[in-house]
């Protein structure tokens, strides 16, 4: 199996040398993970209901697809996060702003 982790971490330096030293020397703490992936759901989650007008059992589907986790984690992230769901509808961003943010989503 070393030969395995051996093999993937040579790879990894091959394809991206600097980000894989960046990510040694700084690495990514896994609550900063799941905060900008909740950044991310909040806003597409905000897109599709507020903006697009979709119904939010459609958007709760799509989102789980889209982010990989069952709809009932979304649903918890939302709540989690509803303080931010509210600053989005204070805040009306259009599209272009999100596009901004996130560019290799379609917006």
């Amino acid at each position: 199996m070393a030969y395995g982790k051996n093999k993937l971490l040579q790879l990894t330096q091959s394809i991206s040398p600097s980000l894989f030293d960046q990510e040694l020397a700084n690495p990514p703490q896994d609550s900063e993970l799941y905060q900008e992936r909740n950044d991310k759901l909040v806003a597409r989650y905000y897109y599709h209901t507020i903006m697009k007008k979709k119904l939010t059992n459609d958007v709760l589907k799509n989102l789980r697809f889209e982010f990989s986790i069952s709809t009932k984690r979304i649903a918890q992230v939302l709540d989690d996060n509803s303080n931010a769901i509210l600053a989005l509808r204070k805040e009306s961003p259009s599209a272009k702003d999100f596009k901004k943010k996130w560019p290799f989503y379609e917006w």
